[in-house]
């Protein structure tokens, strides 16, 4: 009997189809980056050169109190995060509650995004699920993944910060972003607001969101209500 070796091919334009560009057209003066623990500066043909380009770094540690730069731009840069996805070790409540992510954008010292890691990416209460949404997901209840579109005129920085007293063995992250892109009048930086409260009380409204001045797009809210544990033990 004869074997028979079938081979197929398909092409796949990778095209940006984000903020309006078309699919089918390149968008001008724009450069990728991807950083990652084996490229944290995100250098153009600088990814897996650890280990003779075998994955050598696929992940780092980061002890209690450290931080962990994920990505960065110099000012003058402007450009647009396209794509965070971020895995840990450790994924008990205390690592999702107390990694805490701060971003900057343009130089700012007051961050636009400071918030526990697993708040900002919906997983409240400390637990993992999977789940699907067009802006955050974790399709397997393991990994963390944004698509929103955050732009930047003069720089940005991301950074991961270890507020427990214990060390995170493992975390994995790409952080997809272009530079060169150009941002009108119109464009609108993304911020978020994280909220703790431990007690709510009759009467009272719980305030989601302080009162805020100016123009802008309200893109959702998440949050985790957290009863009794001797009344929902068994729920």
């Amino acid at each position: 009997m004869k074997k028979h070796l079938y081979l197929s091919m398909i092409f796949i334009l990778i095209c940006d189809f984000l903020n309006g560009q078309p699919i089918y057209e390149m968008p001008e003066d724009i450069q990728t980056r991807w950083a990652s623990p084996e490229n944290p500066g995100a250098e153009k043909g600088m990814g897996g050169m650890d280990n003779y380009s075998r994955k050598g770094r696929p992940s780092v540690p980061l002890g209690p109190g450290d931080t962990l730069l994920l990505a960065s731009e110099p000012s003058g840069t402007t450009g647009t995060i396209r794509r965070i996805w971020i895995t840990i070790q450790d994924k008990d409540p205390e690592m999702q509650q107390g990694l805490t992510l701060h971003f900057y954008w343009d130089g700012q010292s007051k961050p636009a995004v400071s918030a526990p890691i697993g708040y900002f990416f919906g997983m409240g209460l400390g637990k993992m699920f999977a789940f699907e949404t067009a802006l955050f997901s974790s399709p397997e209840g393991r990994s963390y993944n944004c698509f929103v579109p955050m732009p930047f005129r003069d720089g940005m920085k991301m950074i991961l910060v270890n507020e427990t007293g214990k060390m995170q063995s493992s975390i994995f992250y790409d952080v997809d972003y272009t530079i060169g892109d150009k941002h009108d009048d119109l464009t609108l930086y993304f911020h978020s607001y994280y909220k703790r409260q431990d007690s709510t009380y009759l009467r009272e409204d719980y305030e989601f969101m302080p009162r805020v001045e100016g123009s802008g797009r309200f893109l959702g809210v998440h949050f985790g209500v957290k009863g009794n544990q001797e009344l929902f033990a068994d729920s």
